[in-house]
């Protein structure tokens, strides 16, 4: 029993000596000539990425601080600061065998990646009240210069990017025809439907800053990806620590149907409790559209020209044995040209083939005819379309900076998308609307 207890008392001895170890030890600056003084401490010189070093910054003095110190604003490249809601308070110290009173203020330096990092020297200006005078006596000082550095655990080298953590989850939603996964793999859309996924991914040891992008992959053709901007929620206590989450919002659009797959996500990350390396999984999952009218008759394509020619020969043969009849199916089949022609499909496709030429004046032409085929806009879309046009107009008579017009076709081509989707989603909605009761 007696030898258990020792070697407890060896363990515990062994862990506080590289607990003390791995903290640095203060640089403390003494005014000459004047009851001041400053120390700066770090509470260890080496972190992973990603989790905090606290820097405390104290200044006391022998008598009292009429004002507050104004501690400097640090700047450090590739190093998140955060300053917790405490930072700033009243603090107190034997100095020279005598109590000394001041304050001390925390700071939290997060390294964002792996390497050495510097502290660089910056000033701090402190009142102090003058122990003959009384009076209020000014004083700057230059803090130290203070190394650290951020290092990787031996057993991660290969996660890239590294997110160390106490716990880490991923979670998904769903919002549109259907807002369940069951529910969406059994479910089939049309073209033009919509569906919206939502991943968020919570954190608990570090930022949602060092989080790395999620939905990355591009979908498959035919499938058109609208993400939006992620969002990050931070939180932080003294007690609890840092905390928070990163969610990305992506709208998927059908253009045509088929079969198409979201790719499975991982983010693999290591677990600063355990030291070992975890990860995060969604698996992937399937969706299906019904196949267009288009797409079905390329499918059928022999069939549908055998049945052309088979008519084509029965045309034929009726313009020698029918010519009356002959010559009213050609006017018929004129005026569905002309009606083709005049009609709102043409105009688009006529807008999209002068985007793809990257004609202004030809877009200009095209998209005006078409919006005029299509009557009222969306507010929002007619305003995306607008701007778009009013950009590649700016670039192309050097009224803006941008050097490189693709990006600006693109934003075009993708407004006009939107817009069409807006009229022909307003569209259904109006026939709906037309259709007479089922038990009037």
């Amino acid at each position: 029993m007696t030898l258990f207890r020792l070697l407890i008392a060896a363990c515990l001895l062994l862990c506080t000596t590289q607990l003390t170890l791995a903290a640095s030890e203060p640089a403390v600056v003494r005014a000459d000539q004047a009851p001041v003084y400053l120390s700066l401490e770090l509470s260890q010189d080496k972190v992973f990425p990603g989790t905090p070093i606290t820097l405390n910054m104290t200044v006391l003095v022998s008598t009292w601080m009429p004002r507050a110190p104004l501690y400097p604003d640090l700047e450090i490249n590739n190093v998140m600061l955060r300053l917790p809601s405490n930072a700033s308070r009243s603090f107190g110290d034997i100095v020279d065998g005598e109590r000394w009173n001041g304050t001390t203020r925390s700071y939290l330096l997060y390294p964002m990646a792996a390497g050495q990092y510097t502290l660089p020297s910056k000033p701090i200006t402190i009142t102090y009240a003058d122990p003959q005078t009384r009076q209020p006596q000014t004083i700057v000082l230059q803090t130290p210069e203070l190394d650290f550095e951020g290092v990787l655990p031996q057993t991660s080298p290969q996660l890239e990017p590294f997110v160390g953590a106490h716990s880490l989850t991923m979670e998904q939603n769903f919002s549109g025809p259907v807002d369940t996964l069951e529910a969406l793999e059994e479910h089939t859309f049309r073209a033009g439907d919509a569906i919206t996924r939502t991943i968020t991914v919570h954190v608990d040891g570090t930022s949602p800053v060092f989080l790395p992008p999620i939905q990355t992959r591009r979908p498959e053709a035919g499938l058109t990806a609208y993400p939006k901007e992620p969002e990050l929620l931070e939180d932080y206590s003294m007690i609890e620590g840092i905390s928070g989450s990163r969610s990305e919002e992506v709208t998927f659009t059908f253009e045509e149907g088929g079969r198409y797959q979201l790719p499975e996500i991982e983010l693999r990350w290591y677990n600063l409790d355990s030291g070992e390396i975890e990860s995060a999984k969604l698996e992937a999952i399937t969706l299906v559209a019904r196949l267009t009218l288009l797409q079905r008759i390329k499918k059928h394509w022999r069939l549908l020209l055998g049945l052309g020619l088979g008519l084509g020969f029965l045309a034929l043969l009726g313009k020698w044995l029918l010519p009356p009849v002959w010559q009213r199916l050609a006017e018929t089949g004129q005026h569905l040209k002309s009606l083709y022609l005049d009609s709102e499909p043409y105009a688009y496709r006529q807008a999209q083939d002068a985007i793809d030429r990257r004609d202004l004046g030809l877009c200009l032409k095209q998209i005006a005819i078409w919006r005029g085929k299509i009557g009222s806009e969306d507010p929002a879309s007619s305003r995306s379309l607008t701007e778009a046009l009013t950009a590649i107009g700016a670039d192309t008579y050097h009224l803006g900076t941008n050097t490189d017009s693709g990006p600006l076709w693109a934003q075009l081509e993708q407004a006009l998308k939107q817009s069409r989707r807006d009229y022909r989603q307003r569209q259904r909605h109006n026939n709906r609307e037309q259709l007479p009761p089922l038990n009037p």
